[in-house]
Parts: structure tokens; sequence; C-alpha cells
């Protein structure tokens, strides 16, 4: 029933840190865990547009990055308690270790962290990230049986990282 259903709890989800290399990667990893965290029955991502508004009160221009700090200080300012940050780092030539926290908006503490490596051939990357999410989406409380529910992050985007990075790619230039 209705009255069965967890309070939804917002989350702002920090640009991912990365190398300047590697920042389609970073940002692809940032999409596809957005993308899990969207499928919660949990939690709610801030959307982007309350994202901007809340970087115009605190004075910054819209063009600004939202670091691990910022999002920490944009939460804040938006009653939103929880930020997801991510990182990104190159292993080798196709792989990649990935760790994403759940922190405190107020104080920076670490709630939970997880972390993998995968190479991004084939649908690895992919594949891993959205275990990843949902294993952060355990720990943080989301109960079993809405995990279970979750479609695989290959049907809500695409197995093929090449594909994934076109359609990242198309999304960007749609929005501007």
């Amino acid at each position: 029933s209705a009255d069965d259903a967890p309070v939804r709890r917002w989350v702002l989800v920090a640009d991912f840190a990365g190398g300047p290399s590697d920042r389609e990667m970073t940002a692809a990893v940032r999409d596809l865990a957005i993308a899990e965290l969207s499928q919660s029955a949990l939690f709610s991502i801030v959307p982007g547009d309350q994202v901007q508004a809340a970087r115009r009160n605190a004075g910054l221009p819209d063009s600004t990055p939202i670091d691990a700090v910022r999002a920490r200080e944009l939460a804040t300012r938006s009653s939103v308690r929880v930020v997801v940050e991510g990182s990104v780092r190159r292993l080798g030539a196709d792989r990649w270790s990935i760790t994403v926290r759940a922190v405190n908006a107020e104080d920076g503490a670490v709630l939970l962290s997880a972390a993998t490596a995968a190479s991004d051939r084939g649908d690895t990357l992919v594949r891993s990230v959205g275990q990843l999410m949902r294993d952060l989406r355990g720990q943080l409380g989301e109960r079993p049986a809405d995990l279970a529910a979750t479609r695989p992050l290959e049907n809500v985007a695409t197995p093929s990282l090449a594909a994934y990075r076109l359609y990242h790619d198309a999304l960007a230039q749609m929005r501007g």
C-alpha cells in the first residue's frame, strides 16, 4: 500500500572526479550512476534545473562545475542531506577504478563507500557501474525487493560503451 512506501530522500550527484584526459569517461560513468539511482524507490535525484537555481542563489555562474565540495554546499543550501560523489581513475589501457561515496552534505562525513574495477570493453563497465550503484543503494537502506525490481542499466541505455558514448554526446549537444 502507499502507506508502506518508503519516504523518498533527495540526493545531489556531484560531478565525478577524474583525470583531465578522462573527462568523457568520467561523465559517462556519472551518467550511468544517475541512471541507476533514478530507478531507486528510496532516492530522488535533485533535478538539473534545481541545481542551476541553487548555483544562481549561491552567486555562481551556470557553467560552474559541481565538484564534491561545491555539491555539498549546494545540497546544504537546498536542504538536501546526501551527496553522491565519485571518482574514475585509469588503471591501464582499458581498465578503470570507479569509486562512489554517499556523504553527509553538512559535514562531508562519508556515510558509505563502494568501489569496483572494470574494463571498458564490451558491456563490462556498464554492468559494473550498475552493480556498484545497486550495492550503494542497498547499503543506504533500499529494500531488497526494490533493488531486485531495478532494470539492468544495459536495458536503460546500451551494453556497448561506444554506443553509450555516442548517446551521451548527443544528449550533451541537445542540452546546448
